[in-house]
């Protein structure tokens, strides 16, 4: 089910009817949170002009492409994310690069899942699909941005932190403007949080997960910052029809456009990455499911 929770920002293959493409040549961002379309890109391909052409019908166009590789698909989501950290200017850099990678978490066996009081903080009881982080790593002469996609509840202020101060620490090539969010899947690792709702949803604190989510969430965006290179990058914006409903009024207000910002290799056709914006609560599996999953 969809709801509007708020904008949120992706990484996934999405199409979009409306006619506005721009060229870009500096960095913004937009929105926070973040929830995960893994498996789903379209065939869009960029013509010879700097703008790709998406084709029309953001919800129908929607299709499963998990077989092309160099598509890291990340989702934001609003209210789920700590916020950007500000940092000095960057080195410059003629144009725009980005980079991006991905990584599945290697986590204590038995971690409990987040997301439901009722479980009890129980173990979990194996993975039903992987669970992991997505980074993009986005560099301009002025600003170098990482936006962030974890298979987790929530992102706290502790989490954030610390995954902020390990990125300083060992990253050699300057500081960087954070975006951490959660897909907010209801199945993903908990164990985490210290807060005493924190607890009551994820089980018991324990540091040896705490520490693993950070060095590995830490770790990959290190990692897609080594692979900066130039980039092209084409944006459309368009509404959907049927795809989002307001649960709690059934006639309220919805959000249903859709943000889309195509990553593109230079002399590619075939975006490397797709940063979408779209409203979304997309929490599919009950307090009954007891295995890891990105929801």
């Amino acid at each position: 089910m969809y709801d509007p929770c708020g904008k949120t920002a992706s990484l996934w293959g999405s199409t979009t009817s409306a006619s506005q493409t721009t060229p870009c040549s500096g960095l913004g961002a937009q929105g926070s949170g973040v929830v995960e379309a893994a498996s789903q890109r379209v065939s869009w391909r960029s013509p010879r002009a700097h703008s790709p052409e998406p084709r029309a019908n953001p919800g129908s166009e929607v299709a499963s492409m998990a077989s092309r590789s160099g598509l890291i698909p990340l989702l934001l989501c609003c209210g789920i994310t700590t916020g950007l950290a500000s940092h000095p200017r960057a080195v410059a850099a003629s144009g725009v690069q980005a980079g991006v990678a991905k990584h599945t978490f290697v986590l204590p066996e038995r971690v409990p899942l987040a997301g439901y009081s009722r479980r009890d903080g129980a173990p979990s009881r194996g993975t039903h699909d992987a669970v992991g982080v997505r980074a993009l790593v986005v560099q301009d002469a002025d600003t170098v941005v990482a936006l962030v996609s974890c298979d987790l509840l929530i992102i706290d202020e502790r989490l954030f932190g610390a995954v902020q101060r390990r990125l300083s620490a060992h990253n050699p090539r300057g500081s960087i403007s954070l975006l951490l969010a959660a897909t907010h899947t209801h199945s993903g690792p908990g164990a985490y949080g210290q807060k005493f709702l924190e607890k009551l949803s994820m089980g018991h604190f324990s540091p040896a997960v705490f520490q693993a989510i950070v060095e590995q969430v830490a770790a990959t965006v290190l990692r897609a910052q080594s692979q900066l290179r130039p980039a092209r990058l084409a944006y459309r914006r368009g509404m959907t029809d049927g795809l989002v409903v307001n649960r709690v009024d059934p006639n309220g207000m919805v959000d249903a456009e859709l943000i889309v910002c195509a990553f593109y290799r230079e002399a590619e056709e075939d975006p490397f990455a797709v940063l979408g914006n779209f409203a979304a609560h997309p929490t599919t599996l009950g307090a009954w499911n007891m295995e890891l999953s990105a929801d």
